[in-house]
């Protein structure tokens, strides 16, 4: 099916998001010390953040993209929710292989390499989902509900997000987009969300881009 890009995106924030995040969870995991305790509590405490993030991403595509897609067309939710499934127990078995690192009392060199390539391999296969997701999923979304009905859904996803995670969420988002989509973003919650929330995303936003992207997206805000 034909792209329609200038029509809104349901999974385009969220996906830049976990690019982004995935990939410093790999890239961190192949250079920890795993006999370094301090490193090893980094890498877990990432760990922990990043898979809290694919977690919610996928309760969101299940309880509102894929619902709604549902009820357009039935079944047509079907193979993105087996995705899902599979991808939590894939998650699991990760987290679990992580724990199991972090009882060894002897070398965990091996364990660790180990840890970086099966993370790896399911860094490589959520790529994967994602474009499919990107690909065949958000066409179907274009083709059954028109632009207001699609930022409803992003409304929905948004409003269930508790201002602690959407933090979280900013500082692997913020790195990954540009200033046209920074500003967009930042000026809607200047606009509807308090004083306080706002001064927190921006403080996040300045400590995840260089002091000239900051500074440059500083000068468009103002």
């Amino acid at each position: 099916m034909e792209r329609q890009t200038l029509r809104p995106q349901i999974y385009e924030v969220p996906h830049k998001a976990i690019r982004n995040a995935l990939s410093q969870l790999t890239m961190m995991s192949g250079y920890t010390d795993y006999n370094d305790s301090q490193e090893l509590e980094k890498l877990q405490n990432s760990f922990k953040e990043i898979f809290g993030m694919l977690d919610v991403h996928a309760a969101h595509e299940n309880n509102v993209t894929l619902k709604h897609l549902e009820s357009k067309i039935g079944g047509s939710s079907r193979h993105d929710m087996e995705d899902h499934e599979k991808i939590e127990a894939d998650m699991r078995s990760l987290e679990k292989l992580f724990s199991g690192i972090t009882e060894i009392n002897g070398d965990r060199t091996a364990a660790g390499i180990e840890f970086y390539e099966k993370l790896s391999e399911f860094h490589a296969n959520y790529l994967l989902h994602m474009l499919e997701e990107e690909q065949v999923t958000q066409p179907l979304v274009w083709n059954n509900f028109n632009d207001e009905e699609i930022l409803q859904q992003e409304t929905e996803i948004r409003s269930a997000i508790p201002p602690g995670e959407m933090l979280i969420w900013c500082k692997y988002l913020m790195p990954a987009i540009g200033d046209e989509l920074r500003i967009h973003m930042l000026s809607g919650i200047k606009a509807n969300a308090p004083s306080e929330f706002y001064d927190s995303i921006l403080k996040v936003t300045e400590s995840v881009l260089s002091k000239e992207s900051f500074g440059n997206l500083k000068a468009k805000l103002n």
